[in-house]
């Protein structure tokens, strides 16, 4: 939960790893491997773009963040 509240911090609507891991202070490759994570619990949708890969929040990940903020 602490990664997906992390994400929320970030502006705009998609991310790059990096800029999670600066954030949550992870290494790059720990930090992508709890997105992967959950990318397969589908919170976490992705795509590469120009040799970068973004990350964005599903619909099920909003709704999450929604469940324990409340």
């Amino acid at each position: 939960m602490e990664i997906l509240r992390a994400i929320q911090t970030i502006p705009g609507p998609a991310f790059l790893t990096s800029e999670l891991a600066d954030r949550i202070g992870l290494s790059r490759q720990g930090t992508s491997r709890r997105l992967h994570d959950l990318e397969e619990e589908g919170l976490l949708a992705t795509k590469k773009a120009g040799g970068r890969r973004l990350w964005w929040l599903t619909y099920d990940g909003e709704r999450r963040l929604a469940e324990d903020s409340s």
